[in-house]
Parts: C-alpha cells; sequence; structure tokens
C-alpha cells in the first residue's frame, strides 16, 4: 500500500476494462499507486476504464492491447518500460473462456491456448526486466517485485464445461 510519504508502486492489471481487472485496479488507485491498465477494448468502448481515467488522470494509464499478439504485448511493455522505467507489481489477469466445445474449429482452439496461457507467459517474460529493476526501490525497503496470475484460480469454476479452458491453467 502506498502512503503520502512512500514512492507510488507502479503496477500492470492487464483486463482492467472490466470485471475483476476493473476492481482489481480500482483497488489498487485507491491506495494511491499508479496503474497501467490494458484490455483488448479501446477506451471508447471500455466505459469502466474511461471512469477510472476521470477519477483519477494522474494515477491511471489504459492502453487497447491484443494480449494474443506477441508484438502488442512488447510495444505495450516498451511504453511502459520507456514511461515510468520500472515495475513493481504484475497483475495477469485478462482472459476469458472462448472455447466452443469439441466441434470448434481449430483457430478457436489456438485462439484459446494464445488468450489464457501464452499471453500470461509472453506478458510476464516481457516484465521480468522491469519487476527486477524495482526490487529494493519500493519506499526503501527490500521488497520482492509481484507477480500475481488470476487466470489459474479462475479455471476451477470452469472446468466441468471446458476443459480446453482449464486445460490453460498450469497447476504451479
Amino acid at each position: 500500500m502506498s502512503t503520502s510519504a512512500q514512492q507510488p508502486r507502479i503496477i500492470i492489471v492487464t483486463g482492467a476494462s472490466q470485471g475483476i481487472g476493473h476492481a482489481i485496479a480500482q483497488t489498487f488507485l485507491k491506495q494511491g499507486d499508479i496503474v497501467i491498465g490494458c484490455a483488448f477494448s479501446s477506451i471508447e468502448k471500455a466505459p469502466h476504464a474511461k471512469e477510472l481515467l476521470d477519477l483519477y488522470p494522474e494515477h491511471f494509464h489504459y492502453y487497447s492491447v491484443d494480449i494474443t499478439r506477441t508484438e502488442s504485448i512488447a510495444e505495450f511493455i516498451a511504453s511502459v518500460e520507456q514511461r515510468f522505467d520500472r515495475l513493481d507489481v504484475l497483475v495477469s489477469n485478462a482472459g476469458k473462456n472462448v472455447f466452443k466445445g469439441i466441434d470448434c474449429e481449430l483457430e478457436d482452439w489456438h485462439h484459446n491456448l494464445d488468450l489464457n496461457l501464452r499471453s500470461h507467459w509472453y506478458m510476464a517474460k516481457s516484465c521480468r526486466n522491469m519487476l527486477e529493476k524495482s526490487k529494493g526501490r519500493y519506499s526503501g525497503h527490500d521488497l520482492q517485485p509481484r507477480l500475481f496470475n488470476y487466470a489459474r484460480m479462475r479455471a476451477v469454476q470452469y472446468h466441468q464445461t471446458s476443459p480446453a479452458f482449464a486445460g490453460t491453467k498450469p497447476d504451479h
């Protein structure tokens, strides 16, 4: 948690345009942190993200990012690194069940894997250097940078109806 005497944490929240990602971003913002939110939707089509921009204009930054494309993730992270030079927390939250059962097309299967598995791995890989840079810089304490992958926790609620979605969530 940030206080006025501390430097605010720099936090990325994927899937910040709605639902749990929006709630996570809002929680960090209320604590005085700087949140870089991203989601597939443009800001014009993301009213909850727009609300955060209006409420926290100095602390909330929003990017439209297609996290199924490694090039989009790389461009996003390069922009964040150029602007902030460090990252204290990555909340890798984006994802949804796009699997259509056994009759799905191969393209749908690949999209599911790209969105719910590969994107989380590549986001963490892309943020690694910035997360390592932040070690020890937050308020003078020897804090470890943090990575939270919410996606695995969500797999439990889908496992019976969508084994492909649950299958993209590793046990570790």
